[in-house]
């Protein structure tokens, strides 16, 4: 099913020396969400806000508040993001794995692992719930899809499409096959964040993204409500095709199903035509021979005919039904077989006909 598209408005472009009109700004736009991205210059190679940022912001509004927590350790600080008004903390895969070679000493980005301590990982995701906060797990550009294990405890998947730190970064295509094949298996949020604008976005929804975390492209317009209305707007473009393939879909279920219907015509067809053939064969046979002077099939000594009901033929059907290869021989529709007489079988031997006793 197709989710709703939610625009998550990341205030690390909004102008700082504003910030309440600037948060002012996204709720008349129509965002759905505030995002606070949170780097402590050692899991990205910056440093922006922390819990002070996200309880102001959550002063001035009433919009749901992500807490992205760029940051090493992050089971350390989700009470007090948490108390300081968050209502979504998302915490980073990458925190819970060993990291890659490459990435492992200080200053060294970004961060990548190929594969995470799921029972660690999940303490934390559960203390964020016991706080009663919407738990998201994080993944970088070069980590795979390795979240399988958590996500029946998670409520949102983010996935990365620029490494983590800077704003205003290019959109990175890699992302789009983790995001399809997360979708397919996954029914909660799934979130993009990195490069998002009127190119990439749908791109992204298309994918399977319904969360779009947008910055310089949301803060940067003359009319970031336009940009809402569009963006929003990609949900009920994806749902139209949705329906013309649905629709497409149905058409080839119905042309496949009415194929199968005229095989199984065809086959009953084939199976049966040696018995029809012969049933009419015998029946014009008999017609020549002069046997059949009523033109009521009903007696005529010719054993369940296609004319004939069982029930109201029982001289020609002998009570058995069915085809003439299972009735007895009186009433086969044969003149005189080697058990029969005009007695006991007048209707097979009439008087008169070649071949039968006077």
């Amino acid at each position: 099913m197709s989710k709703e598209i939610k625009i998550n408005a990341s205030i690390l472009c909004a102008d700082f020396t504003k910030l309440g009109d600037e948060i002012k700004r996204c709720e008349d736009a129509g965002v759905d969400m505030l995002h606070v991205d949170v780097m402590d210059g050692h899991f990205v190679p910056n440093i922006t806000v922390g819990q002070i940022i996200v309880q102001t912001v959550r002063s001035v509004t009433r919009l749901p508040i992500e807490a992205h927590l760029m940051i090493e350790h992050p089971g350390m600080y989700i009470d007090s993001f948490a108390d300081a008004g968050a209502d979504i903390i998302s915490i980073q895969a990458e925190c819970y794995g060993q990291l890659r070679p490459q990435c492992r000493e200080l200053g060294q980005f970004p961060k990548e692992v190929d594969s995470i301590d799921a029972a660690k990982a999940r303490k934390d995701i559960l203390r964020i719930k016991e706080k009663g906060k919407r738990a998201f797990m994080v993944i970088n550009p070069g980590t795979p899809l390795c979240v399988d294990a958590l996500l029946n405890d998670l409520d949102g998947v983010m996935i990365m499409s620029v490494n983590p730190g800077f704003a205003r970064q290019k959109f990175m295509p890699l992302a789009l096959p983790k995001i399809e094949a997360l979708r397919g298996k996954f029914e909660g949020d799934i979130e993009v964040d990195g490069g998002i604008n009127e190119v990439t976005a749908p791109v992204a929804v298309r994918a399977g993204a319904n969360i779009l975390a947008t910055a310089s492209y949301f803060f940067g317009a003359a009319k970031p409500k336009d940009v809402v209305h569009y963006l929003k707007g990609l949900g009920g473009r994806r749902m139209r095709r949705m329906c013309r393939s649905r629709k497409a879909q149905t058409a080839i279920e119905y042309m496949l199903l009415l194929g199968v219907v005229v095989a199984l015509v065809l086959v009953t067809f084939k199976t049966y035509l040696p018995t029809m053939r012969t049933s009419a064969n015998v029946y014009f046979n008999r017609t020549a021979l002069g046997i059949v002077g009523n033109p009521n099939p009903c007696g005529d000594g010719y054993c369940c005919s296609p004319f004939e009901d069982v029930e109201k033929c029982l001289p020609d059907c002998d009570g058995v039904g069915g085809d003439i290869f299972s009735c007895p021989p009186c009433g086969d529709g044969y003149c005189c077989g080697p058990s029969e007489t005009i007695t006991t079988c007048p209707l097979d031997c009439p008087s008169g006909i070649a071949g039968c006793p006077p």
